[in-house]
C-alpha cells in the first residue's frame, strides 16, 4: 500500500517471477528498485534485460519538497538531475525509473500521475490521513 511512495511492479515473464516494492525517500536512497532486481537474480536467475516493470502514481516532483539531507542522500546515486528541480523538489518516479534503467530494466511504464495533484489519489502530503492506494502484481503459477 503507497500513498506518495513510489509503487513499482516488476515481472520476469521467462523465470515466471515477480516483485512489488515500496519507495519512499528512504528506499530510494538504499536503491531498493535495483536490490529487488539483483535479488530476482540470485534467488530467480532473473535476467534484468527480461524485466518488464510500472511505476505507478505518486507524489511529483513540484509537490514533494524535501529537506537538503533528503537531496544529498539522493544526489549521491548520481543520478544525473532529472529527479530535481531547484533546490529542494523531487521526483521520487523518475530517480527509480532511472535506477531500475541502471539496474539493466529497458522495459519501464510510467504513470505520470501525482497523488498530491491527483484527488482520486490518496496522499499524506496533501490530506495528512492514513488513506492509501493498494498496488499489486499477480504471479500467474502456469507461466
Amino acid at each position: 500500500r503507497t500513498a506518495d511512495c513510489v509503487p513499482i511492479l516488476i515481472a520476469d515473464p521467462k523465470k515466471n517471477a515477480i516483485a512489488a516494492v515500496h519507495a519512499g525517500w528512504r528506499g530510494t536512497a538504499l536503491d531498493v528498485a535495483g536490490e529487488s532486481i539483483r535479488g530476482m537474480n540470485r534467488a530467480y536467475g532473473t535476467d534484468p534485460a527480461d524485466c518488464v516493470a510500472a511505476i505507478g502514481p505518486c507524489i511529483c516532483g513540484p509537490c514533494y519538497e524535501v529537506g537538503r539531507e533528503v537531496v544529498e542522500r539522493l544526489e549521491s546515486l548520481d543520478l544525473g538531475r532529472d529527479w530535481i528541480s531547484g533546490d529542494r523538489r523531487v521526483d521520487l518516479g523518475v530517480a527509480n525509473r532511472a535506477l531500475l534503467l541502471r539496474a539493466g530494466v529497458a522495459h519501464i511504464d510510467m504513470l505520470d500521475l501525482c497523488t498530491s495533484c491527483d484527488h482520486r489519489f490518496s496522499s499524506w502530503r496533501r490530506d495528512k490521513n492514513e488513506g492509501r492506494q493498494v498496488n499489486f502484481i499477480l504471479l500467474n503459477p502456469s507461466g
